[in-house]
């Protein structure tokens, strides 16, 4: 299995050429809302996590509706990711201070940021892939 097989580097194309009612969008309406999708979710703050999660909805639906295979998007965000957790893997040493607290366990705005960072990876990259799909 070569690289190429790895990643599917013709899968999405073959899913943009399918007829569903998404594919019938003018391709710039798309754009623009996945666009303005990406820019609202990055301009929540460092630590907010709980108020990102209803976007999910979004590239949930987009995929839906376009008949787009979780398995394809996840595949690709996977490839990805550790780029973003390199992005965000020192948060959680160099920002210690306690920012809430769940029983015994403190939770650390490093962590939040982390997380948050993570959720907003997948949320953007998410989009996109879908809206390329």
């Amino acid at each position: 299995m070569g690289f190429e097989n790895w990643i599917e580097v013709t899968r999405l194309d073959e899913l943009g050429r399918r007829d569903t009612p998404i594919h019938h969008v003018d391709a710039r309406a798309k754009a623009l809302t996945t666009v303005g999708f990406i820019v609202t979710v990055l301009s929540f703050p460092r630590y907010e996590v709980a108020a990102l999660t209803p976007f999910a909805l979004y590239p949930l639906a987009l995929a839906s509706v376009g008949r787009v295979p979780a398995r394809v998007v996840l595949g690709k965000l996977a490839v990805a990711a550790p780029f973003a957790v390199a992005v965000g893997l020192f948060n959680p040493i160099l920002d210690t201070r306690p920012l809430g607290a769940f029983g015994p366990l403190t939770v650390s705005a490093g962590w939040c940021s982390f997380v948050s960072l993570l959720l907003r990876f997948a949320l953007t990259v998410g989009a996109a892939l879908v809206l390329v799909a």
